[in-house]
C-alpha cells in the first residue's frame, strides 16, 4: 500500500561537541519525549547520470525505525512529498509504482544503487497537549559510502534534523533559535545523499531577473524572452513527477507554465521562427488539454465539498474515482512518445531558440506592438460577452475574455524586464480579473453539476447549493464589469505607448 506525505524538513550541521539543547517550553509543544536510539540503513538509487539527485529527488529503501520501506522525496517548494511503500515482496528493485512517477525525469534509464548511509539516530519527539505529534528532533550521526564510479570510500558526519509534522511557524522558529544559540548551523543540503556525490542540484531559472534601468534600453527582445521561456520549461520539468505522483495542486501548476509557454509563443510569434514554434503552441496545447479534466474534477470536488457540507459520501466517493480514472488518463498521455517529443521539444527551444530576425532588435518597440494586438483581442472578447444575454452564451463568452486576459498576463509578465513596475501592475489587474472569472466559471460548471446530482439522487438537498451558487455569479458578474471597464481604460495601456 502507498502511503504519501509532505515533509517539512529542516537540517543542521553540527560538531561533535555540541549538545542538544533543552526542548523544553517550546510553543504548544506540551510533552518532550525522548525515544530509544536507532540504527537506520538506507541504499540510494539513482540513475549513472544522476538525474535524480540533479532534480532534487531521492529514492532510497531503508531498513530499521517505524518507517521501514521504500521512500521517494520530491521536491515542493520549499517543503518535499514523500511516498512511501513496505519493504514486503519488493526485493532490492525499486518498485513499479515509484518507477512510473519517475518515468518523465529517468526515461528508459535503470536506476541503480549509488550511495549507502547508515545513521546512529537519537531522536525526541515534541507532542501537543492532546498528545498530536507536532515535530521529532532527531540527532544523527551519519557514516556515508559512494557507490558510483569506482569509489566506495566512506564519509562521516553529524547533523540535526527537525521534522515537522504540520507547520507551526512558532515553533520551528523557536526551535531553530535554540539549536543556533547551541551551535548549529543551517545546512546547504536538504539530502544526506547529496554530501557524497558530485553532482548538485541543478541550478534552474525561476524567470527572468529585472535588469537595470540602462540594461532595459540595451536588451533585445530575444534577450528578454529566452530567460522567461527557460523558467517555464523548468517548471514542467519539476512538476512531472509531482503531477505522476498526483501532488495536490500539481496538474493546475503544469498547465500554467503551459499556458505561458504557449503564450509567449503566440503574444511574440513574430519574433520566432513559426515553422518551428507553431507546431510546438500545438503540442503544448495537448498537454494543456490532457491535463484539463483531472483539474476540473479536483477544483469540482473542492467546491462540492463545501456546498453540501460533505454530507453524502456517495457523492466524494464518485468524484475521487472520476478523478482518479482522469489522472491515470492524463499520466498514460506524459507516458507517451508523443510527449516525450514534446520535451525534448522543449527542450531544444530554450538551447536553442529558433529566433527571427527581429529578436535581435532593441526589445521595447518589438514587444510593445506584439501586446497592444493582444489587448485589442481582448476589447473584442469582451465587446462580444456583452452583446449576449443568453445565460449560457454569456458563460461561454466570459471564458472566452478569461482565456484572452490570461494570454496577456502571461505575456506581461515576460516583459517586466523591459517595462519594469508599470507592467507588474497591469499584469496583477489581469490577474484580479482572471480570478474574478475563473470562480464564475467554476460557478456555472458547479451549478450544472449539482442538478445532475440531484437528478441521479433525489433525496440530496440542493436548494440552498443553488441559491449560493446563483448569488456568488451575480457578484461574479457585477465585479468583472467594474473590473474590465477599469482595465480596458485607455491610461491603463499608457505605459505601452
Amino acid at each position: 500500500m502507498t502511503t504519501t506525505v509532505i515533509e517539512i524538513e529542516r537540517k543542521y550541521e553540527v560538531g561533535e561537541d555540541v549538545r542538544l539543547p533543552d526542548l523544553v517550553g517550546l510553543p504548544e509543544a506540551v510533552q518532550v519525549d525522548p525515544r530509544a536510539p536507532l540504527t537506520l540503513s538506507a541504499t540510494y538509487y539513482d540513475t549513472e547520470e544522476l538525474d535524480l539527485i540533479r532534480a532534487g529527488i531521492t529514492l532510497r529503501r531503508r531498513t530499521g525505525g517505524e518507517d521501514a520501506g521504500w521512500h521517494l522525496k520530491l521536491p515542493v517548494g520549499t517543503d518535499r512529498h514523500e511516498v512511501q511503500l513496505p519493504l514486503h515482496g519488493s526485493g532490492e528493485e525499486p518498485p513499479a509504482e515509484l518507477i512510473a512517477i519517475l518515468r518523465g525525469v529517468v526515461r528508459d534509464r535503470p536506476l541503480i544503487r549509488v550511495g549507502a548511509i547508515d545513521t546512529q539516530r537519537a531522536s525526541t519527539l515534541l507532542l501537543a497537549a492532546d498528545g498530536r505529534l507536532l515535530a521529532e528532533v532527531c540527532d544523527d550521526r551519519v557514516t556515508a559510502r559512494r557507490l558510483v564510479t569506482g569509489s566506495d570510500a566512506a564519509e562521516s558526519w553529524r547533523e540535526w534534523e527537525v521534522e515537522l509534522n504540520v507547520e507551526r511557524a512558532g515553533l520551528a522558529d523557536e526551535l531553530e533559535r535554540r539549536l543556533l544559540a547551541a551551535g548549529a548551523h543551517p545546512s546547504a543540503r536538504r539530502a544526506k545523499l547529496a554530501r557524497i556525490l558530485t553532482a548538485t542540484q541543478a541550478a534552474v531559472p525561476d524567470g527572468p531577473a529585472v535588469p537595470g534601468r540602462t540594461k532595459r534600453k540595451q536588451l533585445t527582445a530575444g534577450e528578454v524572452l529566452a530567460p522567461y521561456l527557460a523558467g517555464q520549461v523548468a517548471e514542467l520539468a519539476r512538476l512531472d513527477p509531482l503531477v505522476r505522483a498526483d501532488v495536490p495542486d500539481a496538474v493546475h501548476r503544469m498547465r500554467v507554465a503551459g499556458r505561458r509557454v504557449r503564450a509567449v509563443l503566440g503574444t511574440y510569434r513574430g519574433l520566432f521562427d513559426r515553422r518551428r514554434t507553431e507546431p510546438l503552441r500545438v503540442e503544448v496545447k495537448w498537454l494543456v488539454d490532457e491535463l484539463g479534466h483531472p483539474r476540473d474534477l479536483e477544483v469540482l470536488r473542492s467546491r462540492l465539498d463545501l456546498l453540501l457540507d460533505g454530507e453524502d459520501s456517495r457523492i466524494g466517493a464518485d468524484l475521487d474515482a472520476a478523478h482518479e480514472a482522469a489522472h491515470r488518463v492524463a499520466v498514460e498521455a506524459m507516458t507517451s512518445s508523443r510527449y516525450f517529443s514534446l520535451v525534448d521539444s522543449l527542450r531544444n527551444l530554450v538551447e536553442a531558440p529558433p529566433w527571427s530576425p527581429r529578436a535581435d532588435k532593441p526589445a521595447r518597440k518589438q514587444l510593445r506592438a506584439a501586446l497592444l494586438e493582444d489587448i485589442r483581442r481582448l476589447r473584442r472578447a469582451v465587446a462580444k460577452a456583452g452583446r449576449t444575454a443568453e445565460v449560457h452564451d454569456r458563460a461561454l463568452r466570459l471564458h472566452d475574455v478569461r482565456k484572452a486576459a490570461k494570454r496577456i498576463r502571461y505575456s506581461v509578465e515576460a516583459v517586466v524586464p523591459v517595462f519594469g513596475a508599470d507592467a507588474e501592475r497591469f499584469a496583477a489587474k489581469l490577474a484580479d480579473l482572471q480570478d474574478v472569472l475563473g470562480e464564475h466559471h467554476d460557478a456555472v460548471v458547479t451549478r450544472h453539476e449539482v442538478l445532475r446530482l440531484a437528478e441521479r439522487h433525489p433525496d440530496l438537498a440542493v436548494s440552498v447549493a443553488l441559491s449560493d451558487l446563483d448569488t456568488a455569479t451575480d457578484a461574479d458578474e457585477q465585479a468583472y464589469e467594474h473590473m474590465v471597464r477599469r482595465l480596458l481604460r485607455p491610461k491603463s495601456s499608457r505605459w505601452l505607448r
